[in-house]
């Protein structure tokens, strides 16, 4: 009996068979369908345009700045032995050690010779803080999810909001509502089946484990497994 390949056709107009497509990540997948730069179009003018700024940038010796070490705004300065410095990382030089050794003795094994010159960083906080997302096809409770329906990774939404990339000025964060979705594990999963509130309501239903449904609704198995 012959039976025909199922073929996928990606943005480049290569086609590419379902087994090897639906063993893809979520986020290579989405990049094949619709790259981030889809629809930007790179004109001769443009390329002249770009190629000069940088080499007059190259010419005059600006360098992109890397954030790190005390270009980075989250940089602790840390009191030592030998003095204060303005970062792990110039404490890591000095000593002559990587930057998870100073870690370590800022934490356990010397905290009393290594700590941060300000008592308020001697842990470091992280925001819990979800924020809402404003796009041009209206709001959503994370960048995650304007991601997913985007069909881009969240990072692409970061820098749209940051003010590059194809949607460049057009996304910006907003404040959350009380609707918003709280819980990072509590997404909604459609099925052939319908739709379920969450993974462990859609597996209890299914008969079928959370983590397999997770798995098929982020390689999109069949179409019929996703997150909305």
């Amino acid at each position: 009996m012959i039976t025909e390949k199922q073929m996928i056709t990606i943005s480049n107009g290569k086609q590419v068979p379902w087994d090897e497509f639906s063993s893809w990540s979520s986020k290579k997948q989405n990049n094949a369908l619709n790259p981030p730069a889809k629809g930007n179009r790179m004109t001769l003018e443009k390329c002249i345009e770009i190629s000069i700024r940088q080499r007059a940038s190259y010419s005059a010796g600006d360098l992109r700045p890397r954030r790190i070490g005390i270009n980075n705004k989250s940089s602790k300065k840390v009191m030592t032995p030998n003095g204060e410095f303005e970062s792990i990382n110039a404490v890591a030089s000095f000593y002559c050690v990587t930057r998870g050794v100073v870690c370590k003795w800022i934490k356990k094994s010397k905290s009393t010779e290594f700590y941060f010159s300000n008592p308020s960083d001697k842990s470091v906080k992280v925001s819990t803080t979800r924020k809402a997302v404003l796009t041009p096809q209206g709001r959503f409770p994370t960048m995650t999810a304007a991601a997913l329906h985007y069909g881009v990774d969240y990072q692409t939404v970061k820098a749209w909001i940051d003010g590059t990339g194809r949607y460049a000025g057009q996304f910006q964060f907003t404040e959350n509502l009380a609707t918003d979705i709280q819980c990072k594990n509590n997404k909604k999963v459609m099925t052939p089946q319908g739709e379920f509130e969450s993974l462990k309501q859609a597996a209890k239903t299914l008969g079928i484990k959370a983590g397999k449904i997770s798995r098929w609704a982020k390689r999109r198995k069949g179409g019929d497994y996703y997150f909305t």
